[in-house]
């Protein structure tokens, strides 16, 4: 069973990946948890992928975790703030 969880960029979610609660992560292994998984593996890219890894820190239910193309640190995410909506700087 897998659970493809889309976390921003949709109604009800926020725009981007700034200042995402990890409880939107914890919930949907609850969920896998609920559904009768002995063992739970989490998938991320890019973003995906630090959110991952420090959910796979946080959570110990996390068997396995796989972290495509993450960065070397965890960044901050500035948010949209600082960008113009066409993407320019201020």
């Amino acid at each position: 069973m897998a659970l493809g969880l889309r976390w921003h960029g949709n109604e009800g979610r926020p725009s981007g990946t700034c200042e995402i609660l990890i409880e939107t992560f914890t919930r949907a292994l609850d969920l896998l948890r609920d559904a009768g998984l002995k063992r739970l593996c989490v998938l991320g890219l890019s973003k995906g992928a630090e959110a991952a890894l420090w959910l796979s820190d946080l959570d110990r239910r996390i068997d396995v975790v796989v972290a495509l193309s993450p960065t070397f640190v965890a960044w901050q995410n500035l948010g949209q703030r600082l960008f113009r909506p066409t993407g320019g700087v201020w």
